[in-house]
């Protein structure tokens, strides 16, 4: 499928569930190859699901991961970006992936559902360490918990 008609199908389905679509922004070009990695709650293959990134990485020296978890009353997630540092030390900053969850409807302590933010990174960590195809120098995960991280 041509990569105008999927704009056009993006737009229309937007507009049907009464969505007006007031700028287009992508940077992605009909010539962009998309790798993707669907997420498999249950499956035993390491998945991810990523924004459709490729990396170059003959020119990149480093890459580190960057996580995050949050939580609040009525939800929790977490999310991963990517830096990759270039050989003239150019750093670049890319959302990689995310996960979110709705928070249960009987009523559990932000401390708790803080902590199942955290636990829904370490999950999200592992299988994108194993999807990944780069060597990863290392990883910061955050948390505002400290309830959490204690």
């Amino acid at each position: 499928m041509e990569f105008e008609t999927l704009q056009l199908e993006l737009k229309q389905l937007l507009q049907r569930g009464g969505m007006t679509l007031h700028k287009w922004y992508t940077d992605l070009s009909p010539t962009t190859v998309q790798e993707e990695f669907p997420l498999v709650r249950y499956s035993e293959e390491i998945q991810v699901k990523t924004l459709g990134m490729i990396w170059n990485s003959i020119s990149v020296i480093s890459v580190v991961l960057h996580g995050f978890a949050d939580a609040s009353s009525k939800a929790y997630g977490a999310v991963i970006y990517m830096q990759t540092v270039s050989i003239t030390d150019e750093s670049n900053y890319q959302l990689l992936c995310s996960k979110s969850r709705v928070a249960p409807i009987e009523l559990v302590p932000i401390s708790r559902l803080e902590l199942c933010a955290c636990l829904l990174l370490s999950k999200l960590t592992r299988r994108v360490i194993s999807a990944v195809k780069m060597q990863i120098e290392s990883m910061q995960l955050c948390s505002d918990s400290t309830i959490a991280l204690a």
